[in-house]
């Protein structure tokens, strides 16, 4: 049995359903429907880059882990922790959307309204009185939605910008890739251990090549590159040079990157230089995963850092690149203190999930 909430705002609803006697779940759906409303409000305005997940956490109707979600079930530690990461991760996710939203406001706002119904469908298969364990299954397939409509956007947000690069080129003469390429730069995000931008700015600075990697043949033999297992020691060294990329050189800070990327290389591609994706949507649309944190060539070029190489599987700039990527998309601080906490392909006390 579900009940449904209209919020009207300026000819853009989000209606989202409530399952019956679930308090932890309508908690978050509360918080979700209160984020993605005002996500659309701001589309309509033409402000949703400006949103960053403070702002959104800020939306929230109640914070997680107290009232009656707590309470009523007498939630666990764990049980609430989890709560927490998922809510910390839809702000994020949302943040996402909404930086990545310029110039796209419609696709945008298509995946916001398709997001809505598919959320209410998860929530219509909800029984009545459901379980803590339940409700919090529901929570993360939310959230398992909300990633796959910051991907379609994101993606969208990617081919814009590549039209406007060749635009650009073709107006100009000038190369893709430089100091004045267009697209968009995002705003700063405020690391604890940054002090003011917290990741590399991405406008394509740095000397990168566009001929950074030769293309993939899916019929050929499957190589990204060399395939060679890296050992621990080497694995190591190479994090250890794309922090030095970075200008990331307090002890504890490295030892915090080090210790989340040993996790996340080794679940992403077993610390083989080569591994390389051909079986996934980003290879069937010619864009697949490379290198030991697999990475697709856009996000490659986009987050790139200065000084390192051009070629997508040289080990220091694929991990670089990482780096810079997951400092701006999961607000991870330059002193890595919150890497595992946002990334949770990084933390070795929850299981392997895509970043």
């Amino acid at each position: 049995m579900v009940a449904s909430l209209t919020l009207p705002v300026a000819g853009a609803d989000v209606k989202l359903h409530r399952a019956s006697e679930a308090p932890m779940l309508n908690s978050y759906i509360a918080d979700t429907e209160s984020i993605l409303q005002l996500l659309l409000n701001t589309l309509g305005k033409g402000t949703a880059q400006e949103l960053t997940a403070t702002a959104l956490n800020d939306a929230t109707t109640q914070p997680a882990g107290t009232g009656a979600a707590a309470t009523d079930y007498h939630a666990t530690d764990t049980q609430l922790a989890q709560y927490k990461s998922d809510l910390n991760s839809l702000d994020t996710r949302i943040a996402d959307i909404a930086q990545k939203s310029a110039g796209i406001t419609e696709s945008t706002r298509s995946e916001v309204k398709a997001l809505r119904d598919t959320i209410n469908g998860i929530i219509d298969t909800v029984r009545e009185k459901p379980s803590v364990q339940e409700q919090l299954g529901a929570i993360d397939r939310i959230d398992v939605a909300v990633g796959k409509a910051e991907q379609a956007v994101v993606q969208a947000w990617e081919l814009n910008n590549a039209h406007g690069a060749t635009v650009q080129q073709a107006s100009t003469g000038g190369g893709s890739g430089g100091s004045g390429s267009p697209g968009f730069i995002p705003s700063s995000y405020g690391g604890s251990g940054g002090g003011g931008n917290s990741y590399v700015p991405t406008n394509g600075s740095g000397g990168y090549n566009d001929r950074y990697t030769s293309p993939v043949d899916p019929t050929g033999s499957g190589s990204g590159g060399p395939h060679r297992r890296l050992s621990s020691a080497e694995l190591d060294a190479y994090i250890g040079k794309a922090l030095d990329a970075l200008g990331i050189t307090d002890p504890v800070a490295r030892a915090n990157w080090t210790r989340g990327y040993r996790v996340l290389i080794e679940r992403e591609s077993g610390g083989d230089i080569g591994a390389i994706n051909l079986s996934d949507s980003n290879a069937r649309a010619g864009t697949p995963s490379q290198g030991l944190t697999q990475t697709i060539p856009g996000t490659f070029k986009a987050y790139h850092v200065a000084g390192t190489s051009s070629n997508i599987t040289d080990p220091q700039a694929n991990i670089a690149a990482s780096m810079n990527y997951v400092m701006e998309r999961y607000h991870v601080s330059r002193d890595g203190s919150n890497l595992a906490a946002n990334v949770q392909q990084a933390d070795p006390n929850r299981p392997s999930r895509g970043y």
